[in-house]
C-alpha cells in the first residue's frame, strides 16, 4: 500500500447499482492502493502521484466491462468510493467553498 487510505466511506448510489459488485470493488481497491490510477488523463495521474509525497488527496477512476465506472478518492483521512457524477458534484461544492471562503477578505 503506497498510501493511508483512512476511513472507507461507499456512498448509497454505489451499494445500490445493480451493475456495480464486491469483487468489482475490491479489484478497483486493490489496483488504487498499489497507485494504478485507472482512467485517469496522464496529468492527473501525475498529480496524484506527487500527492503521494506531499500528502494530498488522491483519486483514482475505474470501468467496468459493461462501462459503468466509479471514483475512489482519499482526503483527509477517508476514502469515498462512489459515482463518477457523485465525485464531479463534489469537487464543484469544494470550488465554491474555496472561492466563498477566498473572497470573504476582499473588498
Amino acid at each position: 500500500m503506497l498510501f493511508s487510505i483512512g476511513k472507507v466511506r461507499v456512498t448509497k448510489r454505489i451499494l445500490e447499482s445493480p451493475t456495480i459488485r464486491v469483487p468489482d470493488l475490491v479489484d478497483a481497491f486493490e489496483r488504487y492502493i498499489h497507485g494504478d490510477w485507472g482512467e485517469m488523463s496522464v496529468s492527473d495521474s501525475l498529480a496524484n502521484d506527487v500527492a503521494l509525497t506531499s500528502g494530498e488527496g488522491v483519486t483514482g477512476r475505474y470501468r467496468l466491462l459493461d462501462g459503468t465506472s466509479f471514483v475512489m478518492n482519499t482526503f483527509a483521512g477517508v476514502t469515498t468510493v462512489q459515482l463518477p457524477e457523485e465525485w464531479e458534484l463534489s469537487q464543484k461544492r469544494a470550488a465554491v467553498t474555496f472561492v466563498d471562503e477566498s473572497s470573504r477578505d476582499c473588498v
